[in-house]
């Protein structure tokens, strides 16, 4: 496939759970891919030769922060040099330990708003320069990863839940800003996903969780990159401002 034709989409929180599963959905769509994760590099270059082997031609792969501002301006002037982003995942994200809010840890507090929030902001920021640059009809795509918690909360997760709900009104805020650009954001929201953190709880519990659900069984994490592809993809071309649920009717 010649080069101007192969999509070039980053994934950031790529080595593992969703990231891991957007990064192989994306490989197996022919992206081209910048894989970031911020500290398990011997993973994510798994991650990234899986993507290889699968449709990629190319995978880069970063260790970055994504809440420090250096850092990420760093990561997208490297960027740069592998060729035209046309696409950006931000899927980084950190849970923190379950606690009640009287209880919560201002520490934890800081670090999720930093990685969720922060994060999220400061690479949109960084990726908007780059995606104006996009020509061919489009200027390219946002997604960004929030959660049904945003909505309906969690079993005490409220900050996690605000820094997601603060994900959703800067979605659909920055893709008022940038639609005169041709360049489109949104919002994945998923539900309960079947990945390490859900497979982690107790036996009971997740036999309880999973006899709740409409659909009789979790969200499996190809079922969320499925949806993520569609929004990168020229298939959503007048899709922009959506938080699009991805939740078995729950």
């Amino acid at each position: 496939m010649p080069e101007s034709s192969c999509p070039l989409t980053l994934v950031t929180g790529a080595s593992r759970g969703l990231g891991r599963a957007i990064a192989l959905e994306a490989a197996r769509a022919a992206h081209d891919l910048v894989l970031v994760c911020q500290r398990d590099r011997v993973i994510l270059e798994q991650v990234g030769h899986a993507a290889e082997s699968t449709g990629s031609r190319r995978a880069f792969v970063y260790t970055c922060d994504v809440s420090d501002e250096v850092a990420v301006a760093d990561l997208f002037s490297k960027i740069s040099g592998h060729g035209t982003l046309t696409g950006v995942v931000n899927c980084a994200g950190y849970t923190g330990d379950r606690a009640p809010l009287a209880d919560f840890a201002v520490e934890t507090l800081d670090r999720i708003l930093a990685v969720n929030l922060r994060g999220t902001i400061l690479c949109c920021r960084e990726a908007i320069k780059q995606l104006s640059r996009f020509s061919g009809g489009n200027g390219g795509a946002i997604v960004n990863l929030s959660s049904q918690t945003a909505r309906f909360g969690g079993d005490r997760l409220a900050v996690y839940a605000a820094s997601k709900a603060a994900v959703e009104g800067l979605t659909i805020s920055l893709a008022r800003e940038l639609a005169p650009a041709g360049i489109r954001v949104n919002a994945v929201s998923p539900g309960a996903v079947l990945t390490d953190p859900l497979k982690a709880l107790p036996k009971d519990k997740l036999q309880a969780m999973q006899a709740s659900m409409p659909m009789g069984r979790f969200c499996e994490p190809e079922e969320v990159a499925r949806t993520v592809l569609w929004l990168l993809s020229d298939a959503a071309s007048y899709v922009s401002g959506a938080v699009v649920p991805v939740h078995g009717a729950r």
